[in-house]
């Protein structure tokens, strides 16, 4: 096997996570001047175990689908076949486990951009605001806020991560490999720009830095979204504002359920735009942070699927290239070559 077999056999998505783990890797070790291979690892496998609970649940859902859709339909051993293949798709989804670990060594980054002395860019995304809309649309939007729709937009803002790994499961199930590839590579794609851009341009939330006259009221997601923000961010520690991965994420979901011309594709698109909105409503991020979140959500949807195109061409090109048999040379080749020599 060459060395150009071997890298293709890696996927684009495995490539780009390998590198950013190094990347991450790096940055903590200038953070921390060395790195604590205990608290490393313990941290690492607290959440992949967290995230193995997550996706395997959706994975037995999706077992569940084959079970109830085929059944009387299917003889055993077509079933057992689609299980199996099932199964060995799993290695599709993987790289949506890297993404927690990603966003929990944002820290790190963060502690390396106050090192280095990096700018808050939280007036040039005001500013911005002003310049796009000539207003603070979450300013705006107090003349609606209602208990009801705070509640609906606190769900919407909370369960996005489902509505990306059901988009997954969904195109894995029902579409194959290939799609459910092109959409995995996108979602990593976005996140680790979208990483990258956290770090490099910190930014806190319109919550902390305009006076708003109405709050936000409303009942159970509410508060527990309240809640769960108030624990883990502060003033002092908010981030990943610029582009909004809420918007960047559920856009690539309802791109590549629409491009798979799915029966899904107005719910899906009711979420997407509900997830516009929702983090600008709850006053977490900027108008201007949603609207980049589409732009990095139609990059990343096109690079996609020209990178996984190019690296199945490839993969094509040289299955084919192997399996051709060689021409050996015959008795009279032979002969001619030894006279020419001689």
């Amino acid at each position: 096997m060459s060395f150009r077999s071997f890298f293709l056999k890696i996927r684009p998505a495995e490539w780009i996570i390998l590198a950013t783990a190094v990347w991450i890797g790096a940055v903590r070790l200038v953070v921390e001047g060395g790195l604590s291979l205990g608290y490393v690892l313990g941290g690492v496998l607290e959440e992949l175990a967290l995230w193995t609970l997550i996706v395997g649940f959706f994975f037995l859902l999706y077992i569940g689908f084959e079970l109830v859709f085929s059944f009387g339909k299917s003889s055993l051993n077509s079933l057992l076949a689609r299980l199996i293949e099932g199964a060995g798709g799993f290695r599709d989804l993987m790289p949506l486990l890297f993404l927690s670990f990603v966003f929990t060594n944002i820290g790190a980054g963060y502690s390396l951009v106050r090192k280095t002395g990096f700018k808050d860019i939280t007036p040039l995304l005001l500013k911005a605001d002003e310049i796009i809309f000539g207003v603070q649309p979450s300013v705006c939007m107090q003349e609606v806020v209602r208990p009801i729709l705070t509640e609906y937009m606190s769900m919407i803002y909370m369960v996005y991560p489902g509505i990306v790994l059901l988009a997954a499961f969904w195109l894995r199930w029902r579409h194959g490999g290939d799609v459910c590839k092109d959409y995995v590579l996108a979602l990593v794609l976005a996140s680790c720009i979208a990483y990258v851009f956290f770090i490099l341009l910190p930014a806190v939330s319109p919550e902390y830095v305009i006076e708003y006259w109405r709050p936000l009221s409303g009942h159970y997601f509410t508060n527990s979204l309240r809640v769960f923000l108030g624990n883990a961010r502060s003033i002092e520690n908010d981030c990943c504002l610029f582009p909004s991965l809420h918007v960047g994420l559920s856009t690539l979901a309802w791109l590549y359920v629409r491009r798979a011309q799915s029966r899904l594709n107005i719910p899906f698109a009711v979420l997407a735009v509900s997830e516009w909105v929702s983090p600008v409503y709850l006053r977490r991020h900027y108008a201007v942070d949603a609207l980049a979140g589409i732009m990095l959500a139609l990059f990343c949807y096109h690079a996609s699927l020209e990178i996984n195109r190019r690296w199945r061409e490839r993969r094509v090109f040289l299955r084919e290239y192997y399996a051709a048999p060689k021409n050996e040379p015959s008795p009279e080749d032979e002969e001619c070559y030894e006279s020419q020599k001689h």
